[in-house]
Protein backbone atom coordinates (compact mmCIF):
# COMPACT_ATOMS: atom_id res chain seq x y z
CA UNK A 1 0.00 0.00 0.00
CA UNK A 2 1.34 3.27 -1.00
CA UNK A 3 1.92 6.16 1.22
CA UNK A 4 -1.24 8.45 -0.01
CA UNK A 5 -3.30 5.35 0.43
CA UNK A 6 -2.71 5.20 3.59
CA UNK A 7 -3.10 8.62 3.86
CA UNK A 8 -6.65 8.35 2.17
CA UNK A 9 -7.66 5.61 4.76
CA UNK A 10 -6.69 8.27 8.03
CA UNK A 11 -8.21 10.81 6.70
CA UNK A 12 -11.18 8.54 5.98
CA UNK A 13 -11.12 6.88 9.49
CA UNK A 14 -10.85 10.45 10.65
CA UNK A 15 -13.87 11.91 9.31
CA UNK A 16 -15.98 8.66 10.18
CA UNK A 17 -14.71 9.71 13.92
CA UNK A 18 -16.07 13.29 14.08
CA UNK A 19 -18.73 12.42 11.73
CA UNK A 20 -20.04 9.99 14.68
CA UNK A 21 -19.01 12.16 17.22
CA UNK A 22 -21.11 14.82 15.91
CA UNK A 23 -24.54 12.72 15.45
CA UNK A 24 -23.81 11.39 19.39
CA UNK A 25 -23.44 15.40 20.46
CA UNK A 26 -26.54 16.56 18.19
CA UNK A 27 -28.91 14.25 20.17
CA UNK A 28 -28.31 15.65 23.64
CA UNK A 29 -29.69 19.07 24.93
CA UNK A 30 -27.03 20.63 27.70
CA UNK A 31 -26.91 16.98 29.73
CA UNK A 32 -29.75 15.38 28.38
CA UNK A 33 -30.88 13.46 25.67
CA UNK A 34 -33.69 14.45 23.05
CA UNK A 35 -35.39 11.49 23.09
CA UNK A 36 -36.03 8.58 25.92
CA UNK A 37 -37.02 5.82 24.20
CA UNK A 38 -34.95 2.40 24.26
CA UNK A 39 -34.60 2.78 20.30
CA UNK A 40 -33.23 7.06 20.25
CA UNK A 41 -31.03 6.02 23.33
CA UNK A 42 -29.43 2.99 21.31
CA UNK A 43 -29.15 5.09 18.56
CA UNK A 44 -27.38 8.06 20.12
CA UNK A 45 -25.42 5.49 22.32
CA UNK A 46 -24.44 3.61 19.50
CA UNK A 47 -22.78 6.11 17.67
CA UNK A 48 -20.23 7.59 20.87
CA UNK A 49 -19.58 3.72 20.81
CA UNK A 50 -18.56 3.60 17.23
CA UNK A 51 -16.70 6.37 17.92
CA UNK A 52 -14.68 5.05 20.63
CA UNK A 53 -13.92 1.95 18.38
CA UNK A 54 -12.54 4.27 15.75
CA UNK A 55 -10.22 6.62 18.12
CA UNK A 56 -8.71 3.53 19.59
CA UNK A 57 -8.06 2.15 15.96
CA UNK A 58 -6.11 5.40 15.46
CA UNK A 59 -4.55 6.10 18.88
CA UNK A 60 -3.93 2.73 20.18
CA UNK A 61 0.16 2.06 20.31
CA UNK A 62 0.08 -1.14 19.71
CA UNK A 63 -2.26 -1.15 16.43
CA UNK A 64 0.25 1.86 14.98
CA UNK A 65 3.26 1.05 16.59
CA UNK A 66 3.97 -0.45 12.94
CA UNK A 67 2.15 1.69 10.70
CA UNK A 68 2.72 5.03 12.67
CA UNK A 69 5.93 6.33 11.12
CA UNK A 70 4.40 5.29 7.62
CA UNK A 71 1.62 7.68 8.08
CA UNK A 72 3.24 11.13 9.83
CA UNK A 73 6.72 11.77 8.33
CA UNK A 74 7.60 14.04 11.44
CA UNK A 75 5.91 12.11 14.40
CA UNK A 76 7.88 14.26 17.04
CA UNK A 77 6.51 17.99 15.51
CA UNK A 78 3.18 15.92 14.93
CA UNK A 79 3.07 14.86 18.77
CA UNK A 80 4.23 17.91 20.36
CA UNK A 81 1.77 19.79 18.12
CA UNK A 82 -1.39 17.82 19.81
CA UNK A 83 0.08 18.32 23.30
CA UNK A 84 0.52 21.73 22.95
CA UNK A 85 -2.97 22.14 21.25
CA UNK A 86 -4.60 19.74 23.61
CA UNK A 87 -2.54 20.83 26.50
CA UNK A 88 -1.78 17.45 27.94
CA UNK A 89 1.56 15.98 28.38
CA UNK A 90 2.49 12.62 26.87
CA UNK A 91 1.91 10.65 29.76
CA UNK A 92 -1.37 11.89 30.27
CA UNK A 93 -2.31 11.14 26.52
CA UNK A 94 -0.91 7.73 26.96
CA UNK A 95 -2.94 7.09 30.11
CA UNK A 96 -6.09 8.74 28.13
CA UNK A 97 -5.50 6.04 25.67
CA UNK A 98 -5.62 3.82 28.07
CA UNK A 99 -9.02 4.91 29.33
CA UNK A 100 -10.52 4.86 26.25
CA UNK A 101 -9.50 1.27 24.89
CA UNK A 102 -10.73 0.42 28.82
CA UNK A 103 -14.00 1.92 27.63
CA UNK A 104 -13.83 0.06 24.68
CA UNK A 105 -13.48 -3.22 25.96
CA UNK A 106 -16.10 -2.58 28.03
CA UNK A 107 -18.45 -1.74 25.39
CA UNK A 108 -17.91 -4.23 23.50
CA UNK A 109 -17.27 -7.27 25.18
CA UNK A 110 -18.98 -5.91 28.50
CA UNK A 111 -18.64 -7.57 31.97
CA UNK A 112 -21.50 -7.09 34.51
CA UNK A 113 -18.66 -6.91 36.99
CA UNK A 114 -16.83 -4.00 35.74
CA UNK A 115 -17.26 -0.32 35.97
CA UNK A 116 -17.47 1.65 32.76
CA UNK A 117 -14.84 4.31 33.25
CA UNK A 118 -15.67 8.54 32.98
CA UNK A 119 -14.26 9.81 29.97
CA UNK A 120 -13.98 12.80 28.80
CA UNK A 121 -15.17 12.87 25.01
CA UNK A 122 -14.70 16.46 24.62
CA UNK A 123 -10.47 15.00 23.90
CA UNK A 124 -11.21 12.36 21.27
CA UNK A 125 -12.96 14.64 19.74
CA UNK A 126 -10.06 17.17 19.96
CA UNK A 127 -7.09 14.22 19.40
CA UNK A 128 -8.61 13.12 16.29
CA UNK A 129 -9.60 16.90 15.02
CA UNK A 130 -5.65 17.41 15.32
CA UNK A 131 -5.03 14.68 13.54
CA UNK A 132 -7.37 15.10 10.82
CA UNK A 133 -6.22 18.47 10.33
CA UNK A 134 -2.34 18.37 10.92
CA UNK A 135 -2.30 15.26 8.04
CA UNK A 136 -3.94 18.02 5.85
CA UNK A 137 -1.86 20.56 6.16
CA UNK A 138 1.50 18.63 6.76
CA UNK A 139 1.18 15.23 4.93
CA UNK A 140 1.71 15.35 1.31
CA UNK A 141 -1.05 17.35 -0.92
CA UNK A 142 -4.52 17.66 0.56
CA UNK A 143 -6.25 17.47 -2.46
CA UNK A 144 -4.93 14.11 -3.23
CA UNK A 145 -6.44 12.44 -0.51
CA UNK A 146 -9.88 10.69 -0.62
CA UNK A 147 -12.20 12.29 1.69
CA UNK A 148 -10.73 15.20 2.19
CA UNK A 149 -12.79 17.46 1.98
CA UNK A 150 -12.66 20.40 4.42
CA UNK A 151 -10.90 20.81 7.64
CA UNK A 152 -12.33 18.85 10.97
CA UNK A 153 -14.37 21.69 12.23
CA UNK A 154 -16.19 22.29 9.07
CA UNK A 155 -17.15 18.80 9.04
CA UNK A 156 -18.02 18.49 12.64
CA UNK A 157 -20.32 21.64 12.28
CA UNK A 158 -22.04 20.06 8.93
CA UNK A 159 -22.17 16.79 10.53
CA UNK A 160 -23.96 18.35 13.87
CA UNK A 161 -26.42 20.39 11.42
CA UNK A 162 -27.31 17.61 9.34
CA UNK A 163 -28.34 15.41 12.66
CA UNK A 164 -29.79 18.49 14.71
CA UNK A 165 -32.01 18.76 11.42
CA UNK A 166 -33.25 15.06 11.45
CA UNK A 167 -33.63 15.36 15.12
CA UNK A 168 -35.91 18.08 14.87
CA UNK A 169 -38.47 16.70 12.33
CA UNK A 170 -38.85 13.67 14.96
CA UNK A 171 -39.38 16.40 18.10
CA UNK A 172 -41.56 17.91 15.68
CA UNK A 173 -44.05 14.84 15.09
CA UNK A 174 -44.30 13.55 18.88
CA UNK A 175 -45.41 17.43 20.02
Amino acid sequence: MTRLQRLSQLIILCRHCIRNYAFFRAGWKEDTPIFKGDFWLTSNLNYINICVIQWCIIFDKLLWENNWGIVISDQKAFWDGMQYELGISEAGFSEYVLKMCAYRDKIVSPSHHEEIPDIDFGLAQRSIAYLYDYVLKHEGDGNRLIGSIDRSEGHYGSCVRQAKGIYQVFENQTD
